[in-house]
């Protein structure tokens, strides 16, 4: 099956677009030889009169093929998300262990639309990458964003400071951490009858999506356990595609069929953003097999669908069109 475009869009200039990993206009960050990261999707127009220079999407390409969309969950909308400010900006470790971004988190002041130059908050950060595996460390913002590598060794100066065991010290939740944070918060909540119920999809969001927790923390003989235990609170929190992919990345539940995702809509537009305003002249129509990249806990998913040529095409999803 092919990807269905609205009013007959070539598909040459689609196969071309997607002919390679480094998509013309990329900017790239190699790590080695075997790896790099790629920043895409620059700002343009509205956009970057309004938000200003950089880049919507990164990823890491791993040295065997692998590839970890960064920050996926807060991909730049209309409303609000994440600037990357690009290759020229980031920082590699002497090691090549590390890697600082340097980002923009972004938005929109108040319930109005966002206007050139007004009605728009902005804070700088820089997330340290693992690039090895794509785990996002550390977030950090303020003046130690300010520093730079020093000497041969993985040292982070700020000024005369030693900011190293800050910057990349890791801030992420593991499998047993989160499953710790979300008992004791629901145990304290019980203590005092509070009128809502704790859910760990906030300790999830706060990790930044199942794709950087299993990053962070491979799933393996010691955790596997744990990844069930979250994946049954997420179901139960509604949150079964986040579930289901969790299982199926984990290797979690093999036997139940958690292979294949299809369409089952029967027409899927796809979107190059989480928000009803960038959707594309493309779509899939039921049936269409896809493989779940990344979630956002607002109801999209980020897909990847590959068509008779093979070439595959990522973009995101409504979470309501696939089973």
């Amino acid at each position: 099956m092919t990807v269905h475009i609205k009013n007959l869009v070539a598909i040459t200039s689609l196969t071309a677009l997607f002919a390679s990993h480094a998509m013309a206009g990329d900017d790239v960050l190699q790590i080695n030889r075997q790896s790099r990261i790629e920043f895409s999707d620059p700002l343009q127009g509205w956009d970057k009169d309004t938000y200003g220079a950089g880049w919507k999407r990164a990823r890491l390409i791993k040295p065997r093929g692998g590839i970890v969309e960064l920050l996926p969950s807060e991909t730049l909308t209309s409303i609000e998300g994440t600037i990357f400010s690009g290759a020229f900006y980031s920082s590699l470790s002497p090691s090549r262990k590390y890697v600082v971004l340097s980002t923009i988190r972004t938005g929109v002041l108040g319930d109005g639309p966002a206007m050139v130059g007004k009605n728009i908050y902005s804070r700088a950060y820089c997330p340290v990458i693992s690039t090895e595996s794509g785990c996002i460390l550390n977030n950090n913002t303020g003046e130690i964003c300010g520093g730079h590598w020093e000497g041969k060794k993985d040292l982070w100066r700020y000024g005369v400071d030693d900011r190293t065991d800050t910057m990349i010290k890791p801030t992420f939740f593991n499998a047993m951490g989160l499953w710790k944070a979300f008992s004791k918060s629901e145990k304290f909540s019980k203590s005092v009858e509070l009128d809502f119920e704790p859910n760990i999809t906030d300790f999830v969001v706060q990790n930044f999506g199942v794709s950087n927790l299993l990053a962070c923390d491979p799933p393996s003989a010691k955790n596997r356990d744990l990844y069930i235990l979250v994946a049954r609170q997420l179901e139960v929190e509604g949150r079964g595609i986040d579930a289901k992919f969790l299982r199926k990345k984990s290797n979690i539940g093999a036997n139940n069929n958690y292979g294949v995702d299809k369409v089952t809509a029967e027409k899927s537009w796809l979107y190059d953003g989480p928000e009803d305003q960038a959707r594309t002249r493309m779509y899939l129509i039921k049936g269409d097999e896809i493989e779940i990249i990344s979630t956002s806990s607002s109801g999209w998913v980020y897909v990847e669908y590959k068509g008779n040529n093979k070439k595959a095409i990522r973009r995101w999803m409504k979470e309501s069109s696939i089973e």
